[in-house]
Parts: C-alpha cells; structure tokens; sequence
C-alpha cells in the first residue's frame, strides 16, 4: 500500500465523533485526531497507491479524482479585450466523463428542496433529468439517487456543467485538488457515520446557480458547506479543494477542507491583486491572512477557532496572520515538486523576469521561503497566451520532457500511468508536466463585465448579463482547439456526446484523443503541424466569439438561461449517417495520392465563420445554431486532420512532395542507445562489405556504358 493507515474504525471514532470530540482538548497529545494527523506521511508518494485500502474499508465507490492545473487571471492583467480569466486542465484517472452539460435556468415553488448528488466515477457522472435533459437517461443506469437535500432558492440560473461546474452568465469557475490534514465521510457513507453532504462539485454548482458575482460565489459556496458539511476523498493527500472564481471585475481563489466534527467545512479565500496571475497547481496557496481586510480575505467563522484548538496555530509564536496553507495543508503528494515544478513554470510564463528558483517548492515552515500566492504579469496577457500555457512539457529548461531517454527518439513528452515496476522504485519519478496524456479537458472560462449603460437600460433585479465565453479543448491541450462555448440553447452535441469506452465520430473529444493517440508515435513532428495549425485557426475563433457576443448585445430579446429542449442520442450512439457525414467530408476534397492539409482545413472553417458571422444575432435560436454548427463543423475539421495525419506519417514514412521519406532517428537517440557500438558485426565487416558493392556498381556501371546504342554491343565487345 505505500503508507502507514490508521484502522478504520479508529478513523470512523474519530472523525464521526461529534460534538463531544470537538470540545475535547486538541493540544493533548494523546487525542487521537492528533495521532491521526501526526501518523498522515508527508514524504514522497505515488499517485493512487492506496486507493484500495480505503475503498474496500469503506465499501463507497471510488471518488472522482482530479489532479488539475488552476489558474486564476486578475481582469487588469489581461489585454484590453480580454476579461477576467480562470482556467484548468481536467486531468482525471481513466475513464472520466468529458461531457460539458447545459444545466437550465429554473423557477423553484416556495418551500422546494434541492436534492444533493455525491460525485461518481466514470461515465455518466450523473443521471438526473430533473437537473438537466442532458443528464438524462440512456446510459444503462438507474437515476442517480440524491444522498441529501437542502432548501431550495426562488430561481437557479443557467450554466454549464463538467466534471465541475464551469459558468453562467456572469462568473466562471476552475478547479484544483489539493491535499488537506482532515478529511470527512459523506453522509451516505455505509458505515452510518457520515454526516456531510458537500462535494466541491455540489458547492461549485451552488454558486453558479445562485450567484453573479465572485464574492457572492465564495460566500454562498463556503456558506453551503459550513452548514451542511464537506467531504472529499478518505486521503490526506487529495481531499482538500481550490477553486479560481472571476466575474470579470474581480478574481478570487477560493480553499476548502472538512472540519474536525465531520459537520462542517474550513474555508478561505483570497482576491487576486491587481494585474496578477495565481497557480493552483493541486497545493493550497493562500498564505498568511489579514481578516482584517475583507477586501482581499474571506474566511469561515472558526477557521482560526480551529486551527487553535487542533494546535496548528499560535499566534503568539505564529504571528497575528494566519497561514493558511501552512496550518491545513498535507503539502506535496505524488513527489516532492508534483505541484511546486508547474506553479514554478506557470509563474514564470507569466513573468519571466522574477527568475523564480524551480527547485524553490512549497514549504509548510515559518522559516521557509516558498513560491508566492500569485506574481505580477511582465506583459498583458492575451487568450493564446493562456492557451499555449496548457500546451507546456517545461521545453528549453533542464525538465524539458521531451529531451533524454524518457522522451524516445521523437521527443514524446508524455509519461503514461505507472505500472507494477514503477512501485518498486519508490525513491524515482517523472516530472509532472502541465499538459499531460490523461488531461481529458481544458478550459478557460472568460468573463468581460457588461458595460455601464447595460445597467441602466436594465429593468431586471439582476444584473445584465456580463459577457461569457467558455474556452474548451476537450482532450490535450496539443492535440486539440480551444473553441468558443455560450450559454444559449443546448450544448453544441460534440461537446456532450459519447465516453471513453467507445469510439464517437461525433465527438470532438474522440478526434482530438485520436490526434493525440497518433501524435505520441512522431511527437516532434506531428505536434509541429498541430502548432501551425492551432495557430491559424484559434484567432479565428476568437474573432467568431467577438463578434457573436456584438451582435448579442444588440439583441435585446436576449434571455437569461435559455431553456435545454433537446435530448440527447439514445444510449449515445451516433447514427452511420453522421460517421459518414465527417468521412466524407474529408474524401470529397482529398484523394490516395493528395491529402487536404491543415491549411486547407482552417481555410474551409474560416468560410464557415464567415458564413455564421453574417447570421448570428439575428435571433436567440439563430445565434445558438450559428456556434453550435461551428462546432460541428470542426468536430469534422479535427478528423479530417487525424486522416491527414494518419496518412502523412505512417510506418516510419513522411508522405510529403510525392514521396514516401524514411528520416530515420535522431542522432543523439542512436548515440545513446550505442546504434554503431552495440550492433553484432565487425566494422571490417562492414567495410568489405560496401568496398565489394561498390566495385560491383563499378563494373554494372561500366557494362551500361559499353552497350551504346542501335543493336548494341556483343559480350566479347563488352568484356574488351
């Protein structure tokens, strides 16, 4: 198992104990929270090597883990036209579901109560129709039944759904795991003693259904869990929880954590200053707070209450600030910088004239320096800035991934799940890089506020409506597009369509996951053409986006939270047709001998854009089809370019200017492996060899020559 567990009874005594044990006094150290806690290892581990002890102790499926990259964009540190921006890898184990899911804005009678769903494993994460069609039935699966309720408010507004909740109509949301000192039991937890009914992904919908602003977000969410409870995972090193929360005017990090009675929640939140950039990077980052300022510092009612009983804060010898990050966090888990190695990376794109130290990590010790909770900006940063961020393996430094052994001879920076063999080198790891092979999504959720005047002309008690555009890549940032996502009608259907399991044409996460399948045979040089061709097409999207949200804005029959009124396929399988529709789409504009480039590809969707742009705005349905056939239609893009690669890189070959060409391994890969000194022959061997052929040559050579022409020459000729 790799750690030293408690039994769980002991764990179910202490954690479900209650009230009684909360008064205790937590000093003493022979309470056994603290025994507990003292016992929680802090040293180098490997990711998901004690998954099996707590599950079969706890009989509970295993939980949904993600191991994200979090960014959290202050609005002032963006260019002109950007907003505020929040953003994530979503880097689950195996089979996660990718679907992004329409939640529809609804009016609830007085006196509902809102059921509350615990986080489930693979796909569907939900099936409950009541909350979305979207979620609805066709997987096989019962619904999904509710482990709790809580009161329900007068209206819930629209957002979209994924493995968190991602936006609505005026805020966006990121997450990131992180290790946390305590943890709590679900209240449907078998053994009975489970009192808590919030997941992060519960509180993260809470406040988009509820809220328009940042702060409102973490209020209600932090509210929602210190009333009702929270839990993560049975794990100190994945059991706490960050979210990044912007409304375009302002943009928080927000931490949680359960609380020593198993009823309750730890909470804090931190605003993102003024032109500055924030990595969660699966660690707590809010150090020292000032709850003084409630500008900047947010916080539960007994955080610091707590951290006194538990021992974990002194102000005397800890100072008047309390360190967050210090006082709950389990600190790394995985491997020593499994987290520090890419907040480092991320800080210093965003200002590399700080030259922060890489092996600087994060430190839980008053007298440690450790990286900052967020850094100033060097430059304004634009949306593919963000974007080629997620597309990271640390290249041109010494963690450069696609360099040395590890990388093969294509520079494939991706190192894939460990095995058997990797637990029995507990002391090894791989850097841990912000693109990685099991990323399933990646978004960046933009939010610009709505202009001045919009409040006026508003007749509303809400706010207008701030301008949102979610920026998703479904499967890896490399292998995949960043396309712009609104919140009007149902989901485009390639961004909720299929699983895992079964290859959907239909998806645009199936193409990019083939892409990116195909890229790891020829890293370097297909992800040259997957460059170039991100690189055309993205700005494209962007321009699409703007001017959709223009021609919105001009529309004012607007509505907020359009209705979902469509179903989804049944059992999720796409028709032939549709499978056809995207082969065919690429054949009839290639052939065996001339297949269409990505040029060619982004020049047939910049047509489409242009064709949309002329349409979207006419009218709320209008606009919602004029994104959502973009979608479809680079749903179809992304194959076509699967095809072209599939066809230009094949067996060793490099199909280009009318031949097949062998370009062989890199020089250094053959040095490394001892290509001239391993190989089994002599090099006399070798050098007779080729001496004999080409005297061979010489004489076949000459015998053409001596032919001449007309009836040519006889044998004796020739041999004169």
């Amino acid at each position: 198992m790799g750690r030293n567990h408690r039994p769980m009874k002991t764990l179910l005594a202490v954690v479900g104990a209650g009230t009684a044990t909360a008064e205790r006094n937590w000093r003493d150290p022979t309470h056994p929270l603290l025994s507990l806690v003292s016992s929680a290892p802090r040293q180098q581990e490997k990711e998901n090597t004690n998954k099996g002890a707590h599950l079969q102790q706890s009989k509970l499926p295993s939980r949904p883990r993600d191991h994200c990259t979090c960014l959290g964009i202050s609005p002032t540190a963006t260019q002109s036209d950007v907003g505020g921006l929040v953003s994530q890898t979503s880097d689950g184990e195996g089979d996660e579901d990718y679907r992004v899911i329409l939640v529809p804005a609804k009016d609830h009678p007085q006196g509902t109560m809102r059921p509350v769903y615990a986080p489930q494993p693979g796909t569907p994460r939900l099936v409950a129709p009541d909350l979305s069609p979207e979620y609805g039935p066709g997987w096989g699966k019962n619904e999904t039944e509710p482990i709790g309720y809580i009161p329900q408010v007068s209206h819930t507004f629209a957002y979209y759904d994924g493995s968190y909740a991602l936006q609505n109509d005026w805020v966006g949301i990121a997450e990131a795991t992180t290790s946390a000192r305590l943890y709590s039991l679900p209240a449907n937890h078998p053994s009975g003693k489970g009192h808590a009914l919030m997941s992060i992904q519960e509180v993260s919908r809470i406040m988009l259904e509820r809220c328009t602003t940042a702060r409102c977000s973490v209020m209600t969410g932090g509210k929602a869990a210190e009333e009702h409870g929270y839990y993560s995972t049975l794990e100190v090193d994945d059991n706490g929880e960050a979210l990044t929360i912007t409304d375009g005017s302002e943009t928080w990090v927000f931490h949680i954590l359960s609380d020593p009675t198993g009823k309750s929640a730890i909470w804090a939140a931190q605003r993102v200053p003024d032109d500055h950039f924030a990595v969660v990077a699966n660690m707590f980052i809010i150090r020292e707070m000032d709850l003084t300022d409630s500008k900047n510092f947010l916080a539960s009612e007994k955080m610091v209450q707590i951290a006194k009983q538990m021992g974990w804060y002194n102000p005397a010898s800890d100072g008047p600030h309390i360190d967050f990050t210090k006082t709950f966090s389990a600190g790394e888990y995985a491997h020593p910088y499994y987290s520090a190695r890419r907040a480092w990376r991320m800080l210093s794109h965003a200002n590399p004239t700080l030259n922060l130290d890489p092996m600087l990590g994060y430190h839980l010790q008053n007298s440690s320096q450790s990286l900052p909770f967020s850094v100033p900006v060097a430059k304004k940063l634009s949306r593919e800035d963000v974007f080629n961020f997620y597309r990271d393996h640390y290249e041109n430094t010494d963690f450069d991934l696609t360099k040395g052994a590890g990388a093969g001879p294509y520079g494939n920076p991706m190192r894939y799940a460990e095995g058997a063999e990797e637990a029995k080198r507990p002391y090894g790891a791989w850097e841990r890089s912000i693109d990685i092979y099991r990323t399933t999504m990646t978004h960046v959720a933009e939010v610009i506020p709505a202009p001045a005047i919009e409040s006026k002309k508003s007749s509303s008690a809400l706010p207008p409506k701030n301008t949102c555009t979610l920026w998703h890549a479904p499967g890896r940032a490399t292998a995949s597009v960043f396309v712009p996502v609104f919140i009007r009608g149902a989901t485009s259907s390639p961004l909720r369509t299929g699983s895992s399991w079964k290859v959907e044409h239909g998806s645009l996460w199936w193409a990019a996951n083939a892409v990116g399948n195909w890229m790891d045979l020829r890293w370097k040089d297909i992800r040259a053409v997957l460059a170039k061709y991100q690189a055309k097409l993205e700005p494209l999207l962007i321009d699409f986006a703007k001017e959709w949200h223009q021609k919105m804005r001009r529309d004012e029959d607007a509505e907020i939270g359009v209705e979902v009124s469509v179903q989804p396929a049944e059992n999720n399988n796409i028709k032939e047709a549709v499978v056809e529709q995207a082969l065919s789409s690429w054949s009839s504009s290639s052939s065996s001998s001339q297949v269409e480039s990505s040029s060619g590809i982004v020049s047939s969707i910049s047509g489409l854009i242009r064709q949309l742009e002329s349409t979207a705005g006419s009218s709320p349905t209008s606009s919602g089809d004029s994104w959502q056939k973009l979608i479809t239609e680079i749903t179809s893009a992304h194959w076509q370019l699967f095809y072209k690669l599939m066809a230009q890189f094949q067996n060793g070959y490099v199909f280009e200017d009318g031949a097949a060409k062998g370009l062989g391994y890199p020089g250094d890969y053959l040095d490394s492996i001892g290509y001239e000194s391993a190989f089994h022959a002599e090099k006399s061997q070798f050098d007779s060899m080729r001496a004999r052929l080409s005297a061979y040559q010489k004489l076949a050579d000459d015998v053409i020559a001596k032919q001449g022409g007309g009836g040519g020459a006889t044998t004796d000729e020739v041999w004169a």
